[in-house]
């Protein structure tokens, strides 16, 4: 995989990952059940209602554990020279530090979220035109730069599964309109006192080596 390809690999990882990485919001409650929380998700999506789309979240958490798969794909040689600089930059300073981790956190929280917020709430994600045609910008926009703002369309594929401490599993699929794939995604929720919300995604490896499948096929 060349240097371009690779980098695009990165930008399609982290701009597929942030449809579900999102910055929760008061007014809305989690899902009655599992699957409630994947239609609620949907409708969100369809409505380009980013509020709604929010409240099934757990943000901070699914944050951190993103940002941990992260730094550990950019320590294989393989990812290293192909990230874009500022964001080797970026990995790199973090190391061991705890205060470096929580400020990776607050910067992909905060570019994650007007990222999204212009995917959903311009219903580019629901397949609709964008009024505006101006993405955010930012220190990663280069990485959303080439990520596919189709129409993004969750399904449920199986029941839910129940794990460890309360917790239970959900499949659903991702299809991308634009670019016509479908992303496999395991969310894993819990329950709060407003309902079910999503705490973590179980299978970030299989994504990212599927996208990276693609980056490679496309050469």
């Amino acid at each position: 995989m060349n240097i371009q390809k690779a980098r695009a690999f990165f930008s399609r990882a982290i701009a597929g990952l942030a449809l579900i990485l999102f910055f929760p919001s008061a007014g809305f409650c989690g899902g009655a059940t599992p699957q409630h929380v994947a239609l609620n998700m949907q409708l969100g999506i369809d409505n380009s209602d980013p509020d709604l789309f929010a409240a099934q979240l757990d943000f901070a958490s699914i944050m951190r554990d993103a940002v941990d798969f992260m730094v550990r794909e950019s320590k294989k040689p393989e990812n290293a020279a192909a990230m874009p600089p500022a964001m080797a930059l970026v990995f790199s300073s973090i190391g061991e530090s705890r205060e470096a981790r929580e400020r990776m956190v607050g910067l992909f929280t905060s570019e994650t979220k007007e990222f999204v917020l212009y995917g959903v709430r311009s219903g580019a994600f629901a397949g609709k035109t964008p009024a505006a045609q101006t993405r955010p910008g930012g220190f990663l926009a280069p990485l959303f730069s080439d990520a596919s703002m189709g129409r993004k369309q969750i399904t449920i594929k199986g029941p839910s599964s129940s794990l460890a401490e309360g917790l239970v599993s959900l499949p659903v699929n991702v299809y991308d309109h634009e670019s016509g794939y479908n992303y496999p995604v395991t969310l894993v929720l819990r329950k709060s006192a407003d309902g079910w919300i999503v705490e973590r995604i179980a299978n970030l490896d299989q994504l990212s080596r599927q996208i990276r499948k693609e980056a490679s096929s496309a050469r």
